[in-house]
Protein backbone atom coordinates (compact mmCIF):
# COMPACT_ATOMS: atom_id res chain seq x y z
CA UNK A 1 0.00 0.00 0.00
CA UNK A 2 2.82 2.96 0.62
CA UNK A 3 4.85 1.96 -2.46
CA UNK A 4 1.60 2.43 -4.14
CA UNK A 5 0.58 5.70 -2.60
CA UNK A 6 4.65 6.48 -3.93
CA UNK A 7 4.20 5.88 -7.20
CA UNK A 8 0.52 7.35 -7.72
CA UNK A 9 0.88 10.31 -4.82
CA UNK A 10 4.59 11.57 -4.57
CA UNK A 11 5.93 10.33 -8.59
CA UNK A 12 2.33 10.79 -10.55
CA UNK A 13 3.37 13.17 -13.61
CA UNK A 14 6.85 12.00 -14.10
CA UNK A 15 6.35 8.17 -13.27
CA UNK A 16 2.70 7.67 -15.53
CA UNK A 17 4.83 8.98 -18.74
CA UNK A 18 7.80 6.89 -17.96
CA UNK A 19 5.29 3.88 -17.79
CA UNK A 20 3.18 4.55 -21.03
CA UNK A 21 5.82 3.29 -22.78
CA UNK A 22 6.57 0.29 -20.87
CA UNK A 23 3.14 -0.76 -19.42
CA UNK A 24 0.49 0.36 -21.24
CA UNK A 25 -2.31 -0.91 -19.05
CA UNK A 26 -1.47 -0.41 -15.46
CA UNK A 27 -3.94 -2.09 -13.21
CA UNK A 28 -4.57 -0.69 -9.83
CA UNK A 29 -5.95 -2.94 -7.05
CA UNK A 30 -9.22 -0.24 -6.33
CA UNK A 31 -9.99 1.10 -9.33
CA UNK A 32 -10.42 -1.32 -11.74
CA UNK A 33 -13.91 -2.98 -10.69
CA UNK A 34 -16.11 -0.69 -13.06
CA UNK A 35 -13.96 0.65 -15.07
CA UNK A 36 -13.39 -1.02 -18.10
CA UNK A 37 -15.79 -0.15 -20.90
CA UNK A 38 -14.63 3.35 -20.21
CA UNK A 39 -11.04 2.65 -20.18
CA UNK A 40 -11.30 0.54 -23.49
CA UNK A 41 -13.21 3.24 -24.89
CA UNK A 42 -10.47 6.03 -24.23
CA UNK A 43 -7.28 3.22 -25.01
CA UNK A 44 -8.80 3.03 -28.36
CA UNK A 45 -9.07 6.42 -29.09
CA UNK A 46 -12.57 6.39 -29.44
CA UNK A 47 -13.60 9.43 -26.48
CA UNK A 48 -11.61 11.47 -24.44
CA UNK A 49 -11.95 10.94 -20.74
CA UNK A 50 -12.57 14.64 -19.69
CA UNK A 51 -15.55 14.77 -21.81
CA UNK A 52 -17.06 11.80 -20.60
CA UNK A 53 -17.19 11.90 -16.70
CA UNK A 54 -19.03 14.37 -15.14
CA UNK A 55 -17.86 12.89 -11.85
CA UNK A 56 -15.68 10.25 -10.71
CA UNK A 57 -16.31 8.44 -6.92
CA UNK A 58 -12.59 6.82 -6.61
CA UNK A 59 -13.79 5.02 -3.13
CA UNK A 60 -16.65 5.13 -0.94
CA UNK A 61 -15.60 3.39 2.32
CA UNK A 62 -16.93 4.58 6.34
CA UNK A 63 -13.51 5.99 8.45
CA UNK A 64 -13.69 4.59 12.49
CA UNK A 65 -16.75 7.45 13.36
CA UNK A 66 -14.85 9.98 16.18
CA UNK A 67 -16.93 12.98 17.47
CA UNK A 68 -14.79 16.05 16.36
CA UNK A 69 -14.98 17.23 20.56
CA UNK A 70 -12.94 13.96 21.16
CA UNK A 71 -10.24 13.91 18.97
CA UNK A 72 -7.70 15.27 20.45
CA UNK A 73 -8.17 12.20 23.21
CA UNK A 74 -8.22 9.66 20.77
CA UNK A 75 -6.39 6.75 21.33
CA UNK A 76 -4.26 3.78 18.89
CA UNK A 77 -6.77 1.48 20.08
CA UNK A 78 -9.92 3.91 18.67
CA UNK A 79 -7.84 4.78 15.48
CA UNK A 80 -7.56 0.81 15.01
CA UNK A 81 -10.76 -0.25 15.47
CA UNK A 82 -12.56 -0.05 11.70
CA UNK A 83 -16.32 -0.80 11.80
CA UNK A 84 -15.94 -2.61 8.47
CA UNK A 85 -12.68 -3.48 7.14
CA UNK A 86 -9.67 -5.45 8.68
CA UNK A 87 -6.37 -3.60 7.70
CA UNK A 88 -3.10 -2.55 8.29
CA UNK A 89 -1.87 -0.25 11.80
CA UNK A 90 -0.77 2.19 9.47
CA UNK A 91 -3.91 2.72 6.78
CA UNK A 92 -6.32 1.97 9.37
CA UNK A 93 -4.98 5.23 11.18
CA UNK A 94 -4.79 6.76 7.57
CA UNK A 95 -8.54 5.98 7.49
CA UNK A 96 -9.66 7.22 11.10
CA UNK A 97 -7.99 10.86 9.63
CA UNK A 98 -9.41 10.11 5.52
CA UNK A 99 -5.86 10.82 4.71
CA UNK A 100 -6.45 7.28 2.82
CA UNK A 101 -9.20 8.71 0.93
CA UNK A 102 -7.31 11.79 0.23
CA UNK A 103 -4.31 9.98 -1.37
CA UNK A 104 -6.80 8.01 -3.26
CA UNK A 105 -8.49 11.21 -4.48
CA UNK A 106 -4.41 11.66 -5.82
CA UNK A 107 -4.34 8.52 -7.46
CA UNK A 108 -7.30 8.71 -9.29
CA UNK A 109 -6.43 11.83 -10.64
CA UNK A 110 -3.31 10.32 -12.27
CA UNK A 111 -4.95 7.29 -12.92
CA UNK A 112 -7.30 8.69 -14.86
CA UNK A 113 -5.84 11.66 -16.18
CA UNK A 114 -8.67 13.54 -14.60
CA UNK A 115 -9.15 16.97 -12.75
CA UNK A 116 -9.64 17.10 -9.33
CA UNK A 117 -12.88 18.72 -9.17
CA UNK A 118 -14.22 15.69 -11.81
CA UNK A 119 -13.65 13.94 -8.59
CA UNK A 120 -15.70 13.73 -5.15
CA UNK A 121 -15.08 11.49 -2.07
CA UNK A 122 -18.64 10.63 -0.59
CA UNK A 123 -19.17 8.93 3.25
CA UNK A 124 -21.03 5.50 2.85
CA UNK A 125 -21.23 3.34 6.40
CA UNK A 126 -21.99 0.43 5.05
CA UNK A 127 -18.60 -0.04 2.74
CA UNK A 128 -21.18 -1.93 -0.24
CA UNK A 129 -20.11 0.58 -2.83
CA UNK A 130 -16.65 0.53 -3.60
CA UNK A 131 -16.65 3.50 -6.42
CA UNK A 132 -19.11 4.78 -8.77
CA UNK A 133 -18.60 6.81 -12.60
CA UNK A 134 -20.98 9.72 -13.29
CA UNK A 135 -21.56 10.18 -16.82
CA UNK A 136 -22.66 12.89 -18.89
CA UNK A 137 -25.93 11.35 -19.77
CA UNK A 138 -26.83 11.57 -16.00
CA UNK A 139 -26.26 7.60 -15.79
CA UNK A 140 -23.89 6.15 -12.97
CA UNK A 141 -21.73 2.72 -12.63
CA UNK A 142 -21.25 1.32 -9.25
CA UNK A 143 -19.34 -1.63 -8.17
CA UNK A 144 -20.73 -3.27 -5.36
CA UNK A 145 -19.19 -5.85 -3.21
CA UNK A 146 -18.52 -6.85 0.55
CA UNK A 147 -16.03 -4.86 2.49
CA UNK A 148 -13.05 -7.79 1.82
CA UNK A 149 -9.52 -6.91 -0.35
CA UNK A 150 -9.57 -10.28 -1.55
CA UNK A 151 -12.19 -9.01 -4.03
CA UNK A 152 -10.18 -6.13 -5.84
CA UNK A 153 -6.96 -8.17 -5.40
CA UNK A 154 -8.18 -11.02 -7.60
CA UNK A 155 -9.17 -8.68 -10.12
CA UNK A 156 -5.93 -7.28 -10.66
CA UNK A 157 -4.21 -10.58 -10.22
CA UNK A 158 -6.39 -12.23 -12.76
CA UNK A 159 -6.48 -9.36 -15.21
CA UNK A 160 -8.39 -8.76 -17.60
CA UNK A 161 -10.04 -12.49 -16.64
CA UNK A 162 -12.23 -13.03 -13.41
CA UNK A 163 -11.46 -15.64 -10.74
CA UNK A 164 -12.96 -17.12 -7.48
CA UNK A 165 -11.64 -14.46 -4.79
CA UNK A 166 -13.11 -16.63 -2.09
CA UNK A 167 -15.90 -13.95 -1.43
CA UNK A 168 -19.13 -14.71 -0.38
CA UNK A 169 -21.79 -12.73 -2.98
CA UNK A 170 -23.49 -9.80 -2.16
CA UNK A 171 -27.22 -10.78 -0.31
CA UNK A 172 -29.17 -7.91 -1.48
CA UNK A 173 -32.24 -8.62 0.55
CA UNK A 174 -30.09 -8.53 4.03
CA UNK A 175 -28.35 -5.18 2.89
CA UNK A 176 -31.71 -3.12 4.18
CA UNK A 177 -30.47 0.09 3.32
CA UNK A 178 -27.25 2.29 1.76
CA UNK A 179 -26.81 5.87 3.15
CA UNK A 180 -24.20 8.43 1.49
CA UNK A 181 -23.24 11.93 2.76
CA UNK A 182 -20.66 14.82 1.97
CA UNK A 183 -17.30 14.55 3.62
CA UNK A 184 -17.01 16.91 7.15
CA UNK A 185 -13.53 18.56 7.09
CA UNK A 186 -13.43 19.75 10.06
CA UNK A 187 -13.29 15.95 12.05
CA UNK A 188 -11.52 15.34 8.85
CA UNK A 189 -8.87 17.79 8.31
CA UNK A 190 -6.33 15.67 6.76
CA UNK A 191 -8.61 14.86 3.69
CA UNK A 192 -8.93 18.74 2.89
CA UNK A 193 -5.07 19.28 2.92
CA UNK A 194 -4.93 16.00 0.33
CA UNK A 195 -7.40 18.08 -1.80
CA UNK A 196 -6.11 20.98 -1.62
CA UNK A 197 -2.65 19.56 -2.42
CA UNK A 198 -3.70 17.85 -5.52
CA UNK A 199 -4.55 21.20 -6.61
CA UNK A 200 -2.00 22.56 -5.69
CA UNK A 201 1.51 20.53 -7.07
CA UNK A 202 3.03 17.66 -7.60
CA UNK A 203 5.17 19.01 -4.68
CA UNK A 204 2.42 19.24 -2.28
CA UNK A 205 1.33 16.00 -2.83
CA UNK A 206 4.49 14.06 -2.54
CA UNK A 207 5.09 16.05 1.09
CA UNK A 208 1.84 15.14 2.44
CA UNK A 209 2.26 11.93 1.83
CA UNK A 210 5.91 11.81 2.86
CA UNK A 211 4.86 13.59 6.05
CA UNK A 212 1.65 11.56 7.00
CA UNK A 213 4.07 8.48 7.26
CA UNK A 214 6.41 10.24 9.50
CA UNK A 215 3.47 11.48 11.49
CA UNK A 216 1.38 8.16 11.46
CA UNK A 217 4.44 6.28 12.73
CA UNK A 218 4.73 8.76 15.21
CA UNK A 219 1.05 8.53 16.54
CA UNK A 220 1.24 4.66 16.32
CA UNK A 221 4.52 4.44 18.86
CA UNK A 222 2.66 7.18 21.37
CA UNK A 223 4.78 10.11 21.06
CA UNK A 224 2.00 12.65 19.04
CA UNK A 225 -1.73 13.21 19.90
CA UNK A 226 -4.24 11.58 17.04
CA UNK A 227 -4.79 15.65 15.99
CA UNK A 228 -1.01 16.48 15.56
CA UNK A 229 -0.86 14.07 12.29
CA UNK A 230 -2.78 16.77 10.78
CA UNK A 231 -0.72 19.41 12.15
CA UNK A 232 2.18 18.23 10.74
CA UNK A 233 1.90 16.95 7.43
CA UNK A 234 0.04 20.68 6.83
CA UNK A 235 3.13 22.60 8.13
CA UNK A 236 5.56 20.33 6.11
CA UNK A 237 3.09 20.38 2.72
CA UNK A 238 2.78 24.16 2.90
CA UNK A 239 6.47 24.45 3.15
CA UNK A 240 6.96 22.45 -0.40
CA UNK A 241 4.29 23.91 -2.34
CA UNK A 242 6.46 25.44 -4.86
CA UNK A 243 9.29 23.05 -4.87
CA UNK A 244 10.87 22.24 -7.95
CA UNK A 245 8.77 18.82 -9.13
CA UNK A 246 9.83 18.90 -12.61
CA UNK A 247 11.74 15.42 -12.68
CA UNK A 248 12.18 12.41 -11.09
CA UNK A 249 15.06 13.16 -8.80
CA UNK A 250 13.65 16.49 -7.33
CA UNK A 251 10.55 14.70 -6.61
CA UNK A 252 12.72 11.92 -4.45
CA UNK A 253 14.48 15.01 -2.92
CA UNK A 254 11.18 16.54 -2.33
CA UNK A 255 10.37 12.86 -0.16
CA UNK A 256 13.44 13.40 1.41
CA UNK A 257 13.53 16.53 2.65
CA UNK A 258 9.66 16.56 3.61
CA UNK A 259 10.95 13.53 5.98
CA UNK A 260 13.26 15.14 7.85
CA UNK A 261 10.98 18.37 8.31
CA UNK A 262 8.69 15.84 9.67
CA UNK A 263 10.96 14.84 12.08
CA UNK A 264 11.83 18.54 12.72
CA UNK A 265 7.88 19.29 13.73
CA UNK A 266 7.33 16.17 16.18
CA UNK A 267 10.24 18.10 17.82
CA UNK A 268 8.58 21.24 18.27
CA UNK A 269 5.21 19.33 19.65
Amino acid sequence: KENKNLYMTELGEVVNNMMKEAFPSIVDVHFTANMEGLLDMVEEGKVPWKEVIRNFYPDLEEAVEIAEKELEEVTIEMALKHPNWSMGRKISVDSATMMNKGLEFIEAKWLFNAKPEQIQVVIHPESVIHSMVQYDDGSVLAQLGKPDMRTPIARAMAWPERISSGVLALDFFSLGSLTFRSPDFARYPCLRLAMDACATSQGATTAVNAANEIAVAAFLNGEIKFTDIYNVCARVTEHFAKADDSDLNSILHIDMEARVRAFAELSRL
